[in-house]
């Protein structure tokens, strides 16, 4: 009885945990600039905030092309397809191997 209970509590964790990765990756794709000009960031008197030299690899890979956001949503929505599965699809061999092999 202990095992079933600790399973499925960790399987409510592994969920909030997707769910919040997925969330947030929204947040990321619509706040992107705002967040990534706090890093290091100098400010300018007519121009706000201008972002350092030494994050220039993080405002290409997230503010220019948002590679990032991207691999995160989708192993989000991975995440989340293997732990609460369609249930059209919950009790086949796919999600057997998957899941419990």
């Amino acid at each position: 009885m202990g095992n079933l209970i600790w399973h499925e509590y960790s399987r409510y964790v592994s969920l909030t945990a997707t769910v919040y990765t997925i969330w947030s990756s929204f947040w990321a794709f619509f706040y992107r600039k705002f967040f990534w000009d706090f890093i290091g960031g100098t400010v300018r008197s007519p121009g706000g905030l201008q972002p350092a030299t030494s994050a220039s690899i993080f405002v290409t890979m997230i503010v220019k092309a948002p590679v990032i956001p991207i691999f995160s949503m989708l192993g989000g929505f991975a995440l989340l397809a293997l732990d609460y599965p369609a249930p059209f699809l919950k009790n086949t061999r796919l999600i057997g191997v998957l899941c419990y092999e």
